[in-house]
C-alpha cells in the first residue's frame, strides 16, 4: 500500500471539526471502535507523523469523542517482534516469542486534533483507551494483555505516556524488517524472508502489568470460571441501576481484573446476561 500523502496539523484541525457523531453519546470522552478503512481513521494516519503503509497483525482502531465530537483518534496493535532490553525487563522467552507475543498491545497512533494544552484530555483519553483495548482484545482473541508499549520518535519524547505512570527504557536501533507480500512473521507463510531497512530511532515505553506466565495461566482458563461469575452476576444485580468498569469490578470483589474480563467478556455477554456500553457494564434487568 502507498504511504499516505501527510497534511498539515491546521489542514487536518479544519477536517475534523466536520465529523461529528452520529450516535447518542452523553458528554464527555467516549471511543468508538471503527475498522483501518474508517475515512476519519485515514485521514489522522495522514497527518500524523508516522505516516501509514497500512497496517497488518491485530489491530483496534478507536474515533476519540469528547462531549459528542470527534477530536482524534487512538490505535493498538500487535507488539514490536524483539528489543532487546524490552525482552530483558519482561523476560520474554522463546515460548512467548514463538507464539506472537499475544499478550502484548502496541499503541501504534494516538492523535487529538484539540489544541495540545489540553494535557487532561489526552492522560484522561489514554487511561480510557488501556481499559478498553483490554476488553476488546481480551474478548476478540481470548489473550489477557500483560503490558502495554509505544514508540515515540524524536523529537517528541512522550511526556503523555510518563505521566501515565509508563516506564521509558531507551530507544530502538533504528533497523527495521521489511517482508514480501504473503510472507508473514507467523504461522504458515511465514518464510523468513525479510530485507533489514533503516528506519528512524525511536523512544521505547512500556507499561507492565503482569509476567507472561500471570497472563498465560489466564487466558487459558477461560472456561473454569464459573464461581467467579456467579459472584460477579450476582454484584452487577445487586447495583442493576448502575455501571461499572472491569477495574471498579475487580477492587469491588477483589478479584484481578484479568478474570473479570474473562467472565464478562468470554462467558457473560454470549449468555445475555449483562449489557456492555464500551467498556462499562451491568446486569439485564
Amino acid at each position: 500500500m502507498a504511504r499516505l500523502k501527510q497534511v498539515s496539523f491546521e489542514k487536518i484541525c479544519e477536517e475534523a471539526s466536520h465529523y461529528e457523531t452520529d450516535l447518542l453519546m452523553p458528554e464527555g470522552i467516549h471511543l468508538h471502535l471503527v475498522p483501518f478503512n474508517n475515512p476519519y481513521i485515514q485521514m489522522l494516519w495522514r497527518e500524523h507523523y508516522v505516516g501509514s503503509k497500512g497496517t497488518i497483525g491485530r489491530q483496534f482502531h478507536y474515533i476519540v469523542y469528547f462531549d459528542g465530537n470527534a477530536v482524534g483518534a487512538i490505535s493498538g496493535g500487535s507488539a514490536v517482534f524483539a528489543h532487546k532490553k524490552r525482552d530483558t525487563i519482561l523476560e520474554i522467552g522463546k515460548e512467548e516469542r514463538s507464539g506472537g507475543i499475544r499478550n502484548i498491545v502496541n499503541n501504534t497512533m494516538f492523535r487529538l486534533t484539540r489544541p495540545s494544552t489540553d494535557e487532561p484530555l489526552a492522560t484522561d483519553v489514554l487511561k480510557l483507551w488501556k481499559e478498553r483495548v483490554e476488553v476488546d482484545w481480551t474478548t476478540k482473541f481470548g489473550d489477557v494483555v500483560r503490558c502495554f508499549e509505544t514508540l515515540v520518535e524524536p523529537p517528541r519524547w512522550g511526556g503523555i505516556y510518563k505521566l501515565d505512570g509508563w516506564k521509558r527504557i531507551g530507544k530502538t536501533t533504528g533497523l527495521g524488517a521489511r517482508r514480501p507480500e504473503g510472507h508473514g512473521t507467523f504461522g504458515k507463510n511465514s518464510t523468513g524472508r525479510r530485507k533489514i531497512i533503516r528506519v528512524p530511532k525511536k523512544i521505547y515505553w512500556i507499561r507492565p502489568i503482569m509476567s507472561y506466565e500471570a497472563a498465560k495461566k489466564l487466558s487459558n482458563s477461560v472456561n473454569s470460571y464459573g464461581d467467579d461469575k456467579r459472584i460477579i452476576f450476582e454484584f452487577l444485580q445487586k447495583y442493576k441501576d448502575r455501571e461499572f468498569t472491569a477495574g471498579e469490578i475487580a477492587n469491588e470483589l477483589k478479584l484481578e481484573k484479568a478474570r473479570v474480563l474473562i467472565c464478562i467478556n468470554n462467558i457473560m455477554k454470549k449468555e445475555n446476561e449483562i449489557q456492555a456500553s464500551v467498556s462499562k457494564f451491568k446486569a439485564i434487568t
